[in-house]
């Protein structure tokens, strides 16, 4: 009896490596290799439908993934693209650089992080708590390069943020809270003079509107967050000038004796 028979009656939902891939994709993936299977940029037709495929493809990942072709880069599985982009970026980490990671992330996007910082003399950080910590904290304190964050103390977080060039707080604003309301990490930035990525349709964006103190993006718009970054990035004198007026802001409404005053106001009136 055959594997598939005798597994016909059972549901797999896990693919590991594209170990399960759909009819459809199997089907296309014999199409081309009866068909078309040849070199890339060669001078015959079968190297030619080979081009017009894979930039095909670019496209489509391209429309899923909301960003330019170019930008799109296939190959075999997450781990072996992983590790080959931690392997480029190791030659370019120094002494003293810092890589950031959660214990949300699979090992795939850990392991090859620990190894870039120990050869590079780089620190790794995981933060955060996760599904798989049990089975990552070993491979992470193990190395004398890694450093595993969890919960991180308040007065910690503030010490980060000082030593940020910018902060993001993105908000889905169609979470009531989130309309309404203003988080402590707007006013830490703006206490630290850090300009402020915020998100649009929330109170924090009409806060950062007003004092001119950052970015507004769409919620979910990858394209405008990335633009945002870009322009604090590649805009010294911009950031400078933004974090400037958050810190201004800050120190003349924002500061915790300013709000509890305006707190103890609003409690009267009621």
């Amino acid at each position: 009896m055959s594997c598939a028979r005798k597994l016909s009656k059972n549901v797999f939902a896990d693919a590991p490596g594209g170990s399960q891939v759909p009819e459809t994709v199997i089907e296309a993936m014999a199409s081309y290799l009866r068909t078309s299977n040849a070199n890339a940029h060669g001078a015959f037709a079968t190297s030619a439908e080979t081009d017009r495929l894979i930039e095909e493809a670019h496209r489509a990942g391209a429309d899923l993934l909301g960003c330019h072709p170019s930008e799109v880069v296939f190959g075999p599985n997450a781990t072996t693209l992983l590790f080959a982009l931690s392997r480029s970026m190791a030659r370019t980490l120094r002494p003293g650089d810092e890589v950031v990671v959660t214990t949300l992330d699979h090992d795939a996007n850990i392991r090859p992080w620990v190894m870039a910082a120990e050869d590079s003399g780089a620190r790794l950080l995981v933060a955060g708590h996760g599904p798989d910590e049990a089975t990552l904290l070993p491979r992470i304190e193990s190395s004398p390069a890694a450093r595993f964050l969890g919960n991180v103390p308040y007065e910690e977080v503030l010490d980060w943020t000082a030593m940020a060039d910018a902060v993001v707080a993105l908000y889905d604003p169609a979470i009531p809270g989130n309309r309404l309301a203003s988080p402590n990490k707007l006013f830490e930035a703006m206490m630290f003079g850090k300009p402020v990525i915020v998100s649009d349709g929330t109170r924090m964006a009409e806060i950062v509107r007003t004092q001119g103190c950052g970015l507004i993006v769409t919620y979910g718009d990858r394209k405008a967050l990335q633009s945002a970054l870009e322009r604090l990035m590649l805009s010294p004198e911009d950031t400078a000038v933004m974090g400037a007026r958050g810190r201004a802001a800050y120190a003349a409404n924002y500061t915790w004796a300013a709000m509890s005053n305006r707190l103890v106001k609003a409690y009267a009136e009621l």
